[in-house]
C-alpha cells in the first residue's frame, strides 16, 4: 500500500517538474486530438449520421472534458435530436467554461430564438454579432435578424440585415431577408434591386424559395419575361417543391411595417 501511495506522489512530482515545453507540447497534442474528433464528428453531423457524429463528440469530451467546442458541437447535436434539455445544458457549459467562445453564444443564440425565446436568443447572439473580431460576425447578425422577424419586430430585424450587409455586401441570407421585407412592403424596385444581387452572376443560389418570391417580383412589376424565367427555373430545378404549387397562388396580405 505505502509503495502505491509511493509511486502515486512520485508521478505527481514527475508531472510538476514537466517543463513549460513539454507542457505546451502535451496540451497542442491534445487540443488536435480533439479538434480532429470534431471535425469527423461535424461531416457526420451534416450528413445526417448522429449516431456516428455523437461516438466522435463523445471521444472529444474524452481527450478534453473541458472543451468548449466539444460542448457546443454536443449541444448541436441533442438540438438536431430534439433532446433540447440536453442541447441547453450543453451550450450553457460551453459558454461557462469559455465565455469567449463566440461560436457558443451565437448557436445557443439561434436555439434559444428556435425555442420561441427570442428576448433572451437576441441577448446570447449580440455576443457574437457586436464582435468584429469574431469570423461569422455577419451570420450572427443575419440570425439576429431573423429572430426579430419571428418575435416580431421588424425594424430591429432591418437593422440586423443591413449590419449585415455592411459588413459582407454580397450575403445571401441577408440580401435574401431584405428583398423579402421591401416586397411584403410593396416596396417592388428595391425589392428587385436585393433579388438580383442575390443572383449576381456565378452565385448559384437557386432554391424554391428564392426563386418563388423572385417571381412574385418581377410579376407585380409586369416583366413578364422575367417572371417566366423565373418560374421556369423554379420548375426545371425543383420539380417536386412546393413552391411550384405557388406559382399561380395569391400572395398573402402586405406587411404595413
Amino acid at each position: 500500500m505505502r509503495r502505491g501511495w509511493l509511486i502515486a506522489v512520485l508521478a505527481t512530482l514527475l508531472a510538476a517538474c514537466a517543463s513549460p515545453a513539454q507542457r505546451a507540447a502535451e496540451n497542442e497534442k491534445r487540443d488536435r486530438a480533439v479538434d480532429t474528433q470534431l471535425q469527423l464528428g461535424a461531416h457526420y453531423l451534416v450528413r445526417g449520421q448522429l449516431d456516428v457524429a455523437r461516438q466522435h463528440f463523445e471521444r472529444a469530451l474524452e481527450i478534453d472534458p473541458n472543451s468548449s467546442p466539444a460542448m457546443d458541437r454536443s449541444a448541436l447535436l441533442y438540438w438536431r435530436l430534439r433532446d433540447y434539455k440536453q442541447a441547453e445544458t450543453f451550450f450553457q457549459r460551453a459558454i461557462q467554461i469559455d465565455a469567449k467562445n463566440l461560436a457558443a453564444h451565437h448557436n445557443y443564440g439561434a436555439f434559444l430564438c428556435d425555442r420561441g425565446r427570442y428576448d433572451e436568443g437576441i441577448r446570447v447572439l449580440e455576443k457574437a454579432a457586436n464582435n468584429l473580431l469574431y469570423p461569422y460576425v455577419a451570420d450572427a447578425n443575419v440570425n439576429a435578424g431573423v429572430c426579430m422577424l419571428r418575435k416580431p419586430s421588424y425594424p430591429l430585424a432591418e437593422k440586423y440585415f443591413r449590419e449585415a450587409l455592411r459588413l459582407d455586401q454580397d450575403h445571401s441570407g441577408a440580401l435574401l431577408q431584405m428583398a423579402q421585407i421591401y416586397h411584403q412592403r410593396g416596396d417592388m424596385l428595391r425589392a428587385r434591386a436585393f433579388i438580383q444581387r442575390y443572383f449576381k452572376p456565378g452565385a448559384r443560389l437557386d432554391t424554391p424559395e428564392s426563386l418563388l418570391l423572385a417571381y412574385r417580383i418581377e410579376t407585380a412589376l409586369r416583366d413578364h419575361n422575367a417572371a417566366a424565367s423565373y418560374a421556369l427555373r423554379l420548375r426545371n430545378r425543383f420539380p417536386e417543391a412546393a413552391e411550384v404549387q405557388r406559382l399561380h397562388a395569391k400572395p398573402s396580405p402586405r406587411r404595413k411595417n
